[in-house]
């Protein structure tokens, strides 16, 4: 059975879907990539890190698996003043904030994934650094709807290897809050976030710790909103490869 391959940035993005389903850990050097299986459909899912910064490693998997469908997903802040924490995106693509490079999702997961619940929207605005600021993120809202780290990176190693792709986001902030602290400060050299390397920046800045919890219980929630999602979108996309492997034909309702 073709398998599913899920790219998420941080190891937060996980827990809420580990709860729901049990995945195994691969023991081994990359330690960053679980497994489990949905009907007969295997899913492995790789932790790319802050600023996908194991991107080679999704595209090894890519190789080493040859999936049928590929999903970077986590979390993101909103552009747009329409969109507020807890909405489900699917992206049409994924670009870089000058707009000169695009990787595009596959349009049939794309409709896919709006039929499990996703709204649509034109593109993600892959940065280098965290939009923290109101400002920061309305300027992104020429180039797409929300801002992210990962996107366009993964998707772009993919589609070398021929991998049909596609990017899901769930708003954790919206386009008015500001993240409290610098996060991407924060991660290791395998971009997973250590809360307690910001610890000097709360004692630098103790006003902005209820900014802090505020900030944490919403993307807490934005989590779990993104796990949920996921599970169902990814048992459809299970029943659909099982049909079109028994020579049923894929609904498209």
């Amino acid at each position: 059975m073709t398998s599913i391959l899920v790219s998420l940035a941080v190891e937060a993005e996980l827990a809420p879907w580990r709860r729901l389903r049990r995945f195994r850990q691969r023991q081994s050097s990359n330690s960053a990539v679980y497994e489990t299986t949905v009907g007969c459909t295997p899913v492995v899912v790789v932790l790319a890190g802050v600023g996908a910064r194991r991107a080679d490693l999704t595209a090894a998997l890519a190789a080493e698996h040859r999936p049928g469908a590929g999903i970077v997903a986590g979390v993101a802040g909103a552009a747009k003043a329409e969109l507020e924490p807890g909405d489900v995106l699917v992206a049409e693509a994924a670009c870089d904030a000058s707009e000169n490079e695009t990787a595009w999702s596959d349009p049939w997961l794309v409709d896919c994934a709006e039929r499990c619940g996703a709204k649509r929207v034109r593109r993600f605005v892959t940065v280098s650094r965290i939009a923290r600021t109101p400002e920061t993120k309305s300027r992104l809202a020429r180039a797409g709807e929300a801002a992210e780290m990962e996107s366009m990176m993964v998707m772009q190693r993919w589609a070398c290897e021929g991998i049909p792709a596609v990017a899901i986001r769930t708003i954790a902030d919206s386009v008015n809050d500001t993240v409290p602290y610098d996060f991407e400060a924060a991660s290791d050299s395998a971009g997973q976030v250590r809360l307690q390397s910001t610890f000097g920046q709360i004692i630098r800045r103790p006003w902005e710790l209820p900014s802090l919890v505020r900030f944490g219980i919403a993307s807490w929630r934005a989590t779990v909103s993104l796990a949920r999602y996921l599970d169902r979108f990814v048992e459809e996309l299970a029943l659909q490869q099982s049909r079109q492997s028994s020579g049923l034909s894929v609904s498209t309702t």
